[in-house]
């Protein structure tokens, strides 16, 4: 037992043990160190993490009140030509078929003279004011019920991107542009939807593309 306890003490074995400490105690403190970062870094995640979760919260909820808000609001429609009786149209050419490349007819052609007025059928948003190789000068207004006015055949517009119209308000003129090139002057007058109507698909000639129109002619 005595001898043991000299062991201990011999300075050496003092000095050893001193210097095992030291070796060990930064270790330690490294481990320490490295844990704590760990730990802020982690804290700093949650932290961003929820932040970001409450911004996607919030912009999910007023995503939903303006995708409500547009099913809520009253469609006021009225005939986009100025002046135009249901004589001016044919009433079975909504997807009448066939219909040349378009292979289904999905809206009606208005017919009257050259320069007569188009206006908007509903009140809505431009969003697009385009020429096409089929549509010549064309209109997209986008109205209630997350709706798409489609105006074709224009001789001019006279809205541009991004301008809000009431129904009512003059958007253009009657044309022949497009491949109404040689025709009657008319617009060819279409509403789409941005959410489809499954109900309306059917097994008819291009009856799976129903579901993404709504016969215009009700509303004229």
């Amino acid at each position: 037992m005595s001898e043991h306890l000299e062991n201990l003490e011999h300075p050496e074995n003092i000095k050893k043990s001193e210097a095992s400490k030291k070796q060990s105690s930064p270790k330690k403190h490294r481990k320490k160190r490295d844990a704590i970062a760990r730990f802020n870094l982690l804290s700093r995640w949650r932290v961003r993490l929820r932040k970001r979760l409450r911004q996607l919260k919030k912009l999910t909820i007023i995503a939903l009140v303006i995708l409500i808000v547009g099913f809520l609001l009253p469609e006021r429609t009225v005939n986009p030509v100025l002046g135009a009786t249901d004589k001016d149209w044919n009433k079975k050419s909504f997807w009448y078929y066939p219909w040349g490349r378009s292979g289904a007819h999905r809206g009606v052609d208005i017919f009257g003279k050259k320069g007569q007025p188009v206006v908007s059928a509903t009140d809505g948003f431009v969003v697009s004011v385009k020429d096409r190789s089929l549509g010549g000068k064309t209109i997209t207004i986008l109205g209630p019920k997350w709706r798409l006015h489609y105006y074709a055949h224009l001789n001019d517009r006279r809205v541009h991107l991004g301008k809000w119209v009431r129904a009512g308000k003059i958007i253009g003129h009657v044309g022949r542009t497009g491949n109404a090139v040689g025709k009657m002057p008319h617009v060819h007058y279409s509403i789409s939807t941005i959410f489809p109507y499954i109900w309306q698909r059917d097994n008819g000639p291009y009856g799976s593309l129903k579901m993404w129109y709504v016969d215009p002619m009700p509303r004229l």
